[in-house]
């Protein structure tokens, strides 16, 4: 055989498949055409079912309830859409429940008793949906944020559909959210999905508190950020300096307080600002913002002892030290704040 011959078979194979599908689809979307005639305008929902059904190269179930109903239409001739039928439908509580090959026609109540996920196809959320009202189940993997946050606001959609069939549930661990109800509608539920998980664009930074000797700081405040907190580590493993605490802040703008005790013993209360002064917080930023480092203790006397740094902020995309004095009595130190980019 011969690559031209080769080349032949597997494109005729090709469209051979593909084909098929196509004029199933365009089938399902061909308008229908009603006659109505003439007396009291009705038009049996069993008699729509049965014509349709026979357009699209289905087989056609009624169930008893929906048979009995008849939609009264305008004498003469229509040509409904398929989104004007199900409108038309589903504004008489009838619901299709539909398969490449078959087509179930019941109210909306009987729906709930009659379909469940226990035959619904599984897919993936990269995966092609139906586009037709097949009963379909969704396994979604959250990638970024919170699932039981995308969890919580994906059910209050749901729980507001007085016509939903499905249900939705999280499954902690692996971060996945499960959807099962008709095709368009977890299509809908999955589009809502892939908008809300997306990556937080807010920077991240790392707040480390450090209480250092005097004279170690005169050492480390010429020395570069990075460089800078990276020796301060080191000095906390050596027993030269201590941690007092450390915590993540998200944004460009953040509060920040701790109450805290210094090497002595004694209570002292910090607080870290970034902000715009000259804009509402409520608003995006619109030039410098400001740091606000304050420091408060309580004096033996029953008075208050406060300081207050006020600088530019630095970017949240480099390594930031920040310094107060906060005891300048015998061996006096310093607490260093370090704010340092998240990965």
């Amino acid at each position: 055989m011969n690559h031209s011959r080769l080349l032949a078979l597997t494109l005729g194979s090709t469209l051979a498949i593909l084909t098929p599908a196509l004029a199933q689809d365009a089938k399902l979307e061909a308008p229908l055409k009603v006659e109505v005639p003439a007396g009291e305008g009705l038009v049996a929902v069993e008699d729509l079912i049965k014509t349709w059904s026979r357009q699209t190269g289905r087989s056609a179930f009624v169930t008893p309830q929906a048979a009995a109903l008849k939609i009264k239409l305008a004498v003469g001739g229509h040509t409904l859409t398929r989104a004007a039928l199900m409108d038309l439908l589903n504004d008489h509580e009838v619901l299709l429940v539909e398969s490449a090959t078959r087509v179930r026609a019941m109210k909306h109540r009987e729906a709930q008793v009659r379909i469940n996920s226990a035959h619904a196809k599984v897919y993936t959320e990269d995966q092609a949906l139906p586009s037709y009202n097949a009963p379909v189940t969704l396994v979604y993997q959250v990638k970024n944020g919170s699932g039981s946050a995308l969890f919580a606001n994906l059910r209050g959609l749901l729980s507001r559909d007085s016509l939903r069939l499905g249900n939705i549930l999280y499954i902690r661990g692996p971060e996945q959210i499960v959807i099962f109800d008709l095709a368009p509608k977890v299509a809908y539920y999955r589009e809502i999905l892939r908008n809300l998980d997306k990556p937080d664009v807010k920077p991240s930074q790392r707040v480390l508190i450090y209480e250092v000797p005097d004279s170690t700081w005169s050492r480390l405040k010429v020395t570069p950020g990075r460089s800078a907190a990276a020796a301060l580590a080191k000095l906390v493993s050596e027993g030269q300096a201590t941690l007092h605490d450390e915590a993540r802040v998200h944004g460009f703008r953040f509060s920040f307080s701790r109450e805290l005790r210094d090497g002595k013993g004694r209570d002292f209360h910090l607080s870290l600002n970034v902000y715009d002064p000259d804009v509402d917080p409520k608003q995006p930023l619109t030039g410098p913002t400001r740091l606000s480092l304050s420091l408060s203790r309580s004096t033996e006397g029953g008075g208050q002892q406060n300081r207050r740094l006020l600088v530019e902020a630095p970017s949240p995309d480099v390594t930031t030290l920040v310094s107060a004095k906060l005891d300048s009595g015998e061996a006096p130190t310093h607490l260093v704040v370090v704010l340092s980019p998240t990965p």
